[in-house]
């Protein structure tokens, strides 16, 4: 069978909840962490450092860790700034209208756009046809979602400034000579991106798809990342900061600024990581500062963390190999898989089975059509799966399971595919840690730039120019400079043990290099590197006492915007460790943590 197909249309509703950038479906509490595929599963089993580490407790609460993301220009995105950014490119008026439009009038107007208020009047009995224009002008190019007329009324002349109605010809009317794309940050407390931007959605009355990131942040923290949107103006945008104040776990924007160009996956430096450790424990006193000195000297192997690969019951990377096998029914059975945790029905109606008792319904009878009208989580990659096969039919054929699998984004079908990447890469990076050690040997490939891993749909081959280890530039490389392949079509192999060990592993799973080449362009990986060893930038750490488990540490953007600063207490029974460092994007906070501790994390997670 070819895997080229036509992608199924699904109901509108459903294709608009499906935002870009995100491989989350739906939230998966803390207790989930218990399911999560074990470090040694993922392939993550070895240390580079000889220090002894050290234990404590990560992410105890979400405040105990803050991200912010590195910019490719290295500046630090930060919530700062809730200012209308100056619109350069409005085309001058005739006449100026600053003389009708006071402070006063424009704050009532300003008003009136965060709907805080009613229409305003404005008197214009003594302004001229062009000043009058003017006004017009400038609260349109400056406000899309207000209307402006002219109105008389007891003898004077009026400007009516009023919220756009449904029917407002001028809905959506944006600014001439205005870029089309809105950057901000976007601040987020104990919310993944995913869950962030269809709050966003909601409150600006919009689909969550609109919106564009570098990437996803993990939702049991604090995060501050950049963020574009087509053709919604910051004073739109604002008024989510007001609402979102209701909300247990707030969101806010602010910083705007107008560009010609969206963001795409992977458009940033790296991310700013402020890290607490609580209830720390140590043999010895110099356990910790050894630790860290080791992390900032040696560094630590790049593995993929275990946020890539997904739960133990079906991993991630399970459901790629099945993918590259083009073992279709396997892939969608391993998608329709039953929940360690079950899940309730969110419309709590009694008649309506859980996620695990309508995937039991599904096995038993593969009748997608009636399993999908019970089915809550239509949104979900399951839920996208059964409404494909219910269109498709009953008849089992491996061409229905394909084009169903088609159904989903792009990005969440190569998700499975990246998984199987991160997983033989782990396994690859183990061997030559144990063939060849910490030293730059002949045939290894050496990369002195810096490596973009991931684009938006990868779909083109990677640019970069891998350089073969030979007498010539042995004594100029460092480990730090060493890559490991991140399998696919184009990529080129070590000349060493390395590219045996490479093969080796796709042969026990049934697939060569050549099953690569040989996908379809949709779901074609070409392959990219990523480094052996990183190592952290800008490293900070320090120890503090403590009792209270409620005890901030980290003052976030959001508090220093109210001039609020945590005081540190600096006494109790327990030790906590307050680390800062900045990592490339695709690099793992939690893999360095691991590095530190010298020990597996899942356990410690709490």
């Amino acid at each position: 069978m070819t895997e080229n197909c036509k992608r199924i249309k699904l109901d509108e509703n459903i294709q608009k909840e499906l935002p870009n950038n995100t491989n989350e479906t739906f939230d998966e509490s803390d207790t989930y962490s218990q399911f999560k595929v074990p470090e040694s599963d993922c392939g993550i089993t070895h240390f580079v450092g000889s220090h002894a580490g050290f234990s404590g407790v990560l992410k105890q609460r979400y405040s105990d860790f803050v991200v912010h993301e590195i910019m490719n220009s290295g500046e630090i995105v930060t919530l700062n700034d809730f200012s209308i950014p100056v619109q350069e490119t409005q085309q001058p008026l005739s006449k100026s209208p600053d003389s009708v439009l006071t402070e006063e009038v424009w704050a009532k107007i300003e008003r009136l756009a965060a709907n805080e208020s009613e229409e305003v009047l404005i008197d214009v009995s003594k302004a001229d046809k062009e000043e009058r224009t003017a006004v017009h002008k400038k609260i349109a190019a400056v406000f899309s979602s207000l209307d402006t007329s002219t109105i008389d009324e007891n003898d004077k002349k009026l400007i009516k400034v009023s919220l756009k109605g449904k029917n407002s010809r001028d809905k959506g009317r944006w600014p001439n000579g205005l870029p089309p794309y809105v950057h901000f940050t976007l601040y987020q407390e104990n919310r993944g991106t995913f869950d962030a931007l269809n709050l966003l959605a909601r409150l600006c009355h919009t689909s969550a798809k609109n919106f564009q990131t570098a990437g996803c942040k993990d939702r049991r923290a604090i995060s501050s990342q950049r963020v574009s949107v087509k053709k919604i103006l910051p004073t739109s945008l604002l008024k989510v900061n007001e609402i979102a104040k209701k909300y247990p776990q707030p969101i806010a924007v602010g910083n705007f600024n107008y560009d010609n160009e969206k963001i795409r996956l992977g458009d940033l430096k790296g991310n700013r990581f402020d890290i607490v450790i609580k209830d720390v424990k140590y043999a010895h006193e110099t356990d910790i500062d050894e630790s860290v000195t080791s992390l900032k000297l040696k560094g630590f192997i790049n593995y993929f963390g275990t946020q890539r690969f997904g739960f133990k019951h079906v991993p991630s990377s399970q459901i790629g190999l099945a993918f590259l096998q083009k073992d279709w029914e396997k892939v969608i059975n391993l998608i329709l898989s039953e929940r360690p945790k079950d899940i309730q029905n969110y419309k709590d109606r009694a008649n309506l089975p859980t996620f695990n008792e309508c995937i039991r319904l599904w096995k038993e009878t593969q009748d997608a059509n009636a399993v999908f009208k019970q089915f809550c989580w239509k949104h979900s990659n399951e839920g996208v799966i059964l409404q494909a096969l219910s269109k498709l039919g009953k008849q089992k054929q491996s061409n229905n399971y394909y084009a169903a699998l088609c159904a989903l984004p792009r990005n969440v079908r190569t998700m499975y595919l990246h998984a199987y990447q991160s997983l033989i890469w782990n396994k690859l990076a183990n061997f030559r840690l144990e063939e060849y050690g910490m030293n730059v040997v002949p045939g290894d490939i050496l990369m002195f730039t810096e490596i973009k891993e991931e684009n938006e749909e990868d779909e083109e081959e990677a640019t970069v120019h891998p350089v073969i280890a030979d007498e010539n530039n042995l004594k100029n490389a460092t480990i730090f400079d060493v890559v490991l392949p991140i399998v696919g079509s184009s990529i080129v192999l070590p000349e060493n043990r390395v590219k045996d060990k490479l093969l080796q592993l796709l042969a026990e799973d049934g697939i060569t290099i050549e099953t690569f080449k040989s996908m379809a362009k949709q779901n074609m990986l070409y392959g990219t590197y990523r480094k052996f060893v990183q190592i952290p930038l800008d490293v900070s750490w320090s120890v503090h006492s403590y009792e209270d488990e409620k005890e901030q540490f980290i003052t976030t953007d959001l508090q220093l915007t109210k001039n609020i600063v945590c005081q540190l207490s600096n006494t109790g029974s327990k030790k906590a460790v307050k680390l800062g460092l900045s990592l490339p994007s695709s690099t793992y906070a939690t893999v360095v943590i691991r590095e530190l501790f010298k020990r597996d994390l899942i356990a410690k997670i709490s």
